[in-house]
């Protein structure tokens, strides 16, 4: 990959070149643009392209760095007050392909609805999110964020590709606007740009670099195969089934290292009793196998005429915290920035993930599930905990 700076910032590589390449970031409306011809300030070696300069007492840097078979963009906006941004694009331009056919791998934000990847004509594709490909015969584009700590980044193949950080939509189950991020110094996402031979080769790469940025929590345990009750019983589920399934298994190769994983998946709290629970588990470990559980600790699972019930444990028993004695589900329902409950996504409302309430409920599970010796626990309904709202 080469960076070029003429009139303009142009970027070749195998299989594309990406003209007219450019940044921008909006605030308060007003969309700014940040490129090369704009009288800006230009520092570059065979390395780096930093351009510099100030926009209405803003003090913008982007930097473009090469790093061999990918580049990397970054913008910063910096002011002595407070910076209130809405949307960041680190990398905007227009893709040049040296052969027509081309296609965009589209990159779903969750599985939940069980939206799938897609690859489709780049002319007739949308919006992927956080990392997507586009590619024909001779390489593959990889476009994506390397940090997800703060932005939603999209990747909008338009007749300009641009990496938008800042994104909510249907499929980030978004019914509000990405929350703005203030301070003296605002910062895109570190964006990728890669290349490869494949689309596969090279979300691989990008794979490699994203893990060389961000902590990875790695699994040094055997691969959980084994068993789990939704597929097989759904809510109809009770202790005698769960120990069957656990016979079964033992007498089949589904496992890993010698381990198998036995799982309760959603309303084992509706129909089992703890002593239930326990003799399961019990029997389980007695086979070697380890007992599992569910829970989905973000979504509450309530009928809208329910909404101002006293909130409880999946055990049944109402939330008592310190200094949050009454509180109602209504309390703890993620609101917009008028106050108005967010609705459903996929039948549970979203919970707001700061509050305490949300927070003990969540550690009295986890502690009441290993108290009876469960040690796999399923997270599900994670989208919820992403969703945009007013947090407490």
């Amino acid at each position: 990959m080469k960076i070029n700076i003429t009139e303009n910032i142009k970027i070749s590589m195998r299989g594309y070149t990406i003209i007219n390449v450019n940044a921008y970031w909006e605030e308060n409306g007003r969309r700014y643009a940040v490129k090369a011809c704009d009288g800006l300030k230009i520092d570059s070696n065979d390395k780096e392209v930093i351009l510099r300069g100030s926009y209405d007492g803003r003090n913008v840097e982007w930097k473009l760095c090469d790093k061999g078979n990918y580049i990397t963009a970054e913008l910063t906006i910096q002011s002595k007050n407070e910076v209130y941004i809405d949307a960041l694009c680190a990398f905007r331009g227009e893709i040049k392909p040296e052969e027509a056919n081309q296609k965009f791998l589209k990159v779903p934000f969750d599985n939940d609805d069980w939206v799938k990847f897609e690859s489709k004509e780049y002319s007739k594709s949308e919006m992927g999110y956080g990392v997507s490909a586009v590619y024909n015969q001779n390489g593959a584009l990889i476009i994506g964020a390397l940090e997800y700590d703060i932005w939603k980044t999209g990747i909008i193949p338009n007749e300009c590709i641009e990496v938008r950080s800042g994104v909510t939509d249907k499929l980030t189950r978004d019914t509000i606007k990405h929350g703005t991020v203030h301070g003296e110094i605002v910062k895109s996402p570190v964006i990728y740009i890669g290349e490869s031979r494949t689309w596969q080769q090279g979300m691989m790469g990008f794979a490699d670099i994203y893990n060389e940025y961000n902590t990875r929590l790695l699994w040094h345990g055997p691969i959980p195969f084994g068993w789990n009750s939704w597929y097989a019983y759904m809510k109809e589920i009770d202790m005698d089934k769960y120990m069957e399934a656990s016979k079964f298994v033992s007498k089949t190769n589904f496992y890993d290292k010698n381990v198998s994983y036995i799982n309760f998946d959603a309303f084992w709290n509706v129909g089992l009793t703890s002593e239930e629970l326990l003799k399961a588990a019990e029997f389980v470990k007695e086979r070697g196998q380890i007992p599992g559980a569910y829970i989905a600790p973000f979504a509450g699972w309530i009928k809208e005429d329910c909404i101002d019930d006293y909130v409880t444990y999946d055990t049944g028993e109402r939330v008592r915290v310190d200094g949050f004695e009454d509180i109602r589900y209504s309390d703890i329902i993620l609101k917009d920035y008028n106050g108005r409950i967010l609705p459903p996504l996929d039948g549970g409302y979203p919970l707001d993930v700061t509050h305490p309430v949300v927070i003990e409920r969540l550690r009295y599970v986890i502690k009441y599930l290993g108290g009876l010796g469960y040690r796999y626990i399923k997270a599900d309904f994670l989208g919820h905990a992403a969703v945009e709202g007013k947090h407490y």
